[in-house]
């Protein structure tokens, strides 16, 4: 046996307790088959792999694996590992038994590359940072215990003009439309010196079909409106403050002081019209014009004589004339008030 060439032996496979000998400084010694790759390679001062393979594929009719790792799972916990790579005793990347992969660095593609990177991760222990640090650039963690994706305060979220799956454009994209933090609780939408729009869907069936609102810059001028497309309809436009409401139907325009209050103000076709009890109603009773009626009056209540008006204009209103008496004014440009009436 001790002549025994060891290509002379018949091949096995080997199993983990099967013992192999080695022989390390002209002793011989033995090894199970399960400890060969449990080696310790020592303290390093060179470059000495613990593992370096080297392979040469060469049939395109073959498809090649280079490194295989299969486990049973009869029963394991849950935390079991498929790899687990460590630096000092912490991992660093990792791939559990349900395929989850876990690391702490950055994931990059190198400049100039193609290609997509999707990622599902468990943010509430782990973070995907660009960058060095949390804070400069982008990163999914947690806030208030929810996961999010945030992003840095001299840092944006850009879109790009390339459409879907287009990974080889958008590598060198410039994106045209930025959400961006100007302050704290500040959201910005801004590209330079473009002017921005932003709208808010009704409906949507295609581009061309749609109805929509809109808070637009157009020429210097804000504008918030609705807009509809195709087969979509342009809906009312509401403002709200409290139960105060200002409506826009097409071509008319209804003020509405409360909420399912009668007074209502209607500009239609460039008339003021009154609401269904012929009252239109401008302020509180103690502020100037109160109620102008369809029935062929205007009403007000008494008020402290306002400031002069602007040349070529006069100021009507009524007034306490010291003694209990209503009295109608005329105010003039000068500042001298003329009294028109005086109750009886």
């Amino acid at each position: 046996m001790a002549d025994t060439k060891i290509s002379a032996l018949s091949a096995e496979t080997a199993a983990p307790g099967d013992e192999i000998p080695v022989n390390r400084g002209g002793v011989n010694y033995k090894i199970t088959a399960g400890d060969i790759l449990k080696q310790d390679s020592g303290t390093l001062t060179a470059d000495a792999p613990a593992l370096d393979l080297t392979q040469t594929w060469n049939d395109s009719g073959v498809t090649f694996t280079g490194l295989k790792f299969n486990a049973t799972d009869t029963a394991s916990a849950s935390g079991s590992m498929l790899m687990d790579l460590q630096a000092g005793g912490t991992s660093k990347f990792k791939v559990d038994k349900t395929g989850s992969t876990t690391f702490s660095g950055s994931a990059q593609l190198p400049a100039g590359s193609v290609g997509s990177l999707a990622l599902r991760m468990d943010v509430s222990t782990y973070g995907l940072y660009k960058g060095a640090t949390q804070g400069g650039g982008a990163v999914i963690t947690t806030c208030a215990g929810v996961g999010v994706f945030a992003v840095g305060q001299n840092n944006g979220i850009g879109v790009v003009n390339i459409g879907p799956y287009c990974f080889s454009t958008a590598i060198n994209a410039t994106a045209d439309l930025i959400l961006a933090r100007d302050a704290a609780n500040t959201l910005a939408q801004r590209n330079g010196t473009n002017a921005q729009t932003f709208r808010i869907y009704n409906t949507y069936t295609d581009a061309s079909n749609y109805e929509r609102g809109k808070i637009q810059w157009d020429t210097n001028v804000l504008k918030i409106g609705t807009e509809a497309g195709g087969s979509g309809t342009v809906r009312a436009l509401e403002v709200q403050a409290g139960g105060s409401r200002v409506n826009l139907f097409g071509s008319e325009l209804h003020l509405t002081p409360t909420t399912g209050g009668a007074d209502t103000i209607i500009f239609k076709n460039s008339l003021i019209e009154p609401n269904s009890d012929n009252r239109m109603a401008f302020g509180s009773a103690t502020k100037r014009w109160t109620n102008i009626h369809q029935s062929g009056y205007i009403e007000t209540s008494e008020m402290t004589a306002p400031s002069a008006p602007a040349a070529d204009k006069v100021r009507i209103y009524a007034e306490d004339n010291g003694s209990g008496k209503t009295r109608l004014m005329a105010l003039f440009p000068t500042g001298a008030a003329q009294q028109i009436a005086i109750e009886p």
